[in-house]
């Protein structure tokens, strides 16, 4: 996605994102990156799911535009360009929302359809819950990983001076004599997070979507605290002989499959939440349910079956789906195929095979035919 393009139309933004994207345009390449890997992410968790964070753009906003009043939902200034991630431009509509700039971030301007509209207004559900905090999750990720790779010049290697001594690793005896430093390039994750609320927690619209900013507001961090709160030390012995007369260590970002895993247990896990009457807190609905924390991930209504096509949910249905005959999981045939059964097919694929690596450095691999039985959603 061209940072150019989507700053081009900057005095629409709110102010931090403007200055961002007028200043320092090489940082937004950096968040469109971030945004690009949590879609991904999100199609991989949800693989085996009725709603498997569906790659058709237009599909994918539908999912994001729960919770959106008719005004917000409509985006007449959105221009589709021929490339997925192309031009952004927002003529006569206000990028101050959120939901308006994860949306355009992580699925390009077909998002919506030129003029189109959502004549609902449906609470935030569950599966907007993770994508609002695995989108902020990748930003954080990405703009770290940009940092401590140099391709950024406002930041670098995270500093070190005032960090206290690294943990012993588990398992190991004390080792005496043994020294330490703070050495290697750790992940400045401070920088990241900070962009990636800048970006992502933009100043929405005041007045009735108040409990929805909050929602938001609070998945965004739960997604960016997923990054941030699991951060690991990583040390490399030195000396001679295998000794480890001294340690250099540094900090890294857990890998994105792991942010990933975890926010899915969260998701799993999820707190529906209503509004306060003051309109500023969120109570958490039933009786007996604790105040969700800082990385839970909270929602408003339940979410829909997915079990059919519907353009209002985006919902692409799950007909023709692969599923699993023998499990009992969500990945099921019964579960997945809403209990409409299922049929089992006999498909050819070509896969490499017999592969031999030539020296030097080409791997050569001829094609075998693979027949693979599948089992495919009625």
């Amino acid at each position: 996605m061209d940072p150019n393009s989507i700053c081009w139309k900057s005095k629409r933004l709110a102010g931090r994102q403007a200055e961002l994207c007028q200043t320092q345009p090489e940082i937004v390449s950096e968040v469109a990156k971030g945004a690009k890997l949590g879609v991904r992410e999100c199609q991989f968790q949800f693989r085996f799911r009725r709603w498997n964070c569906t790659s058709h753009s237009k599909y994918f906003g539908r999912v994001l535009q729960q919770g959106l009043p008719p005004a917000e939902g409509r985006l007449s200034g959105i221009v589709p360009s021929g490339h997925a991630h192309g031009d952004v431009m927002a003529r006569g509509s206000e990028w101050t929302s959120p939901r308006l700039w994860t949306a355009a971030l992580s699925s390009g301007p077909d998002v919506w359809k030129n003029g189109s509209s959502v004549s609902h207004w449906a609470p935030d559900i569950r599966e907007t819950a993770f994508v609002y905090a695995i989108t902020a999750a990748g930003v954080t990720h990405a703009v770290t990983q940009a940092c401590s790779m140099g391709e950024l010049l406002q930041c670098g290697c995270e500093a070190t001076r005032s960090r206290a001594p690294p943990p012993r690793p588990a398992g190991t005896p004390p080792t005496e004599g043994v020294k330490w430093e703070w050495g290697g390039c750790g992940d400045d994750v401070e920088f990241g997070y900070e962009k990636s609320k800048q970006f992502m927690d933009a100043q929405r619209r005041k007045g009735r979507s108040d409990i929805r900013t909050l929602i938001d507001l609070h998945n965004n961090e739960a997604g960016r605290l997923a990054v941030k709160n699991y951060m690991r030390t990583e040390c490399k012995c030195h000396g001679l002989s295998g000794s480890c007369t001294l340690r250099t260590c540094w900090r890294k970002m857990p890998p994105f499959r792991e942010v990933g895993d975890r926010l899915l247990q969260r998701f799993n896990g999820a707190s529906k939440v209503m509004g306060g009457n003051d309109g500023k807190t969120l109570i958490p609905v039933g009786q007996n349910i604790k105040p969700p924390d800082k990385q839970d991930l909270i929602y408003t209504a339940e979410s829909p079956d997915f079990c059919l096509p519907n353009r209002k949910t985006g919902s692409l249905g799950t007909r023709g789906r692969m599923c699993n005959s023998t499990a009992l999981d969500v990945s099921g045939c019964d579960l997945l195929c809403c209990e409409r059964g299922h049929r089992d097919e006999t498909v050819v694929l070509e896969e490499n095979c017999l592969c031999r690596f030539y020296w030097c450095c080409v791997v050569q691999c001829k094609k075998c035919s693979v027949h693979r039985e599948l089992s495919l959603c009625h």
